[in-house]
């Protein structure tokens, strides 16, 4: 018999010998991370979508890029907030190795090997996802644009936002029109064709 806690979010428990459904979770939901010589379990897919769709690599400081808008789009200058978007944005920075302003595919697969991420992981995700590690390039991009702008102009970004009229009102805000906006904005909406992901990783992965 044995438990586990993913990320501190979840539970699940089995007993030996296990059955097809405990076989099922273990094969499709968790991985094995390793990063800064820690080897922990977590889940595949972020449910709480704190990370979004980058939180395959590991970004110690970063907070919230899978809700960054609804996150750091208006802080008031007192906010508790302010010191993670400045953590969030020297994380991105990190990231753009020859400080060109741009996070290059390549960059991100070098970093991934150097935090950590195992290059099984990589290999199988290139085979059956290319798209996801393309799209966290494309991502992780549009946000060190986005959170660079929002530091320097407070204000302004929302103002566009709500001209765009992709800014949600209401109780219930769906934050995606404006993601998706200033995905289109910056050039970097995701892509779902997996050849074209994959040719994508292969001339990236050349010039690493």
């Amino acid at each position: 018999r044995f438990a586990w806690r993913g990320g501190g979010y979840g539970h699940e428990e089995f007993t030996a010998p296990l059955s097809q459904e405990a076989v099922n979770f273990i094969e499709n939901k968790l991985c094995l991370c390793q990063a800064d010589g820690v080897r922990s379990i977590c889940f595949q897919e972020d449910h709480w979508g704190d990370e979004g769709i980058t939180g395959w690599l590991p970004m110690p400081g970063s907070k919230n890029l899978g809700r960054a808008l609804e996150t750091y789009v208006e802080l008031e200058q007192d906010s508790m907030l302010l010191g993670w978007r400045a953590d969030t944005i020297r994380n991105l920075k990190a990231l753009d190795m020859n400080s060109d302003g741009v996070i290059k595919l390549g960059e991100v697969l070098h970093q991934a090997g150097q935090r950590g991420v195992t290059q099984d992981w990589l290999d199988l995700m290139k085979k059956e996802d290319p798209c996801k590690v393309v799209n966290s390039q494309r991502d992780l991009n549009t946000w060190l644009q986005t959170l660079t702008n929002v530091a320097e102009h407070p204000g302004q970004l929302a103002d566009e936002l709500r001209k765009a009229k992709v800014y949600p009102e209401g109780r219930e805000k769906d934050w995606e029109p404006a993601n998706e906006w200033l995905r289109q904005r910056y050039h970097f909406s995701f892509l779902s064709d997996k050849e074209a992901c994959r040719d994508l990783w292969n001339s990236a992965a050349s010039q690493v």
